[in-house]
């Protein structure tokens, strides 16, 4: 599919979450509940290139490992900060190039330091 026919694809099926991996692999999910919904749009920016910073909410119809895999994948297509935010487990899931990712229990905010030097999101509207 090219990317002109992926994003035909992508508007005549507005209500769907429709992704597309590094492989050109197309993935599509169940909608999101509306205050998932609306936390991602406030987050998110859609673009065909690899963000330097990536963050992703886990819904309740996530798969934990598959929201996991998909984080890594960003690391591993060159994004420099990546955060999984689990609000069902209250946990936060930093990934960064060449490390594990980093779990944060129950944090009242997460830094961007030093890859976003002086970004902080606070937390608790979040949980």
């Amino acid at each position: 599919m090219t990317h002109e026919q992926f994003y035909e694809f992508c508007q005549a099926n507005r209500d769907l979450r429709i992704e597309r991996t590094a492989d050109a692999e197309v993935i599509v999910m169940p909608p999101a509940s509306s205050d998932i919904g609306d936390c991602n749009f406030n987050l998110a920016i859609f673009t065909p290139i690899c963000p330097d910073f990536v963050m992703a909410l886990r819904s309740a119809s996530d798969s934990l490992t598959t929201l996991q895999a998909k984080m890594q994948e960003y690391i591993d297509n060159s994004a420099l900060l990546g955060w999984l935010i689990d609000r069902k487990q209250q946990k936060v899931y930093l990934y960064c190039p060449n490390q594990l990712p980093e779990i944060l229990e129950n944090p009242e905010a997460v830094s961007g330091d030093p890859k976003l030097p002086g970004f902080a999101l606070q937390i608790q509207n979040i949980w």
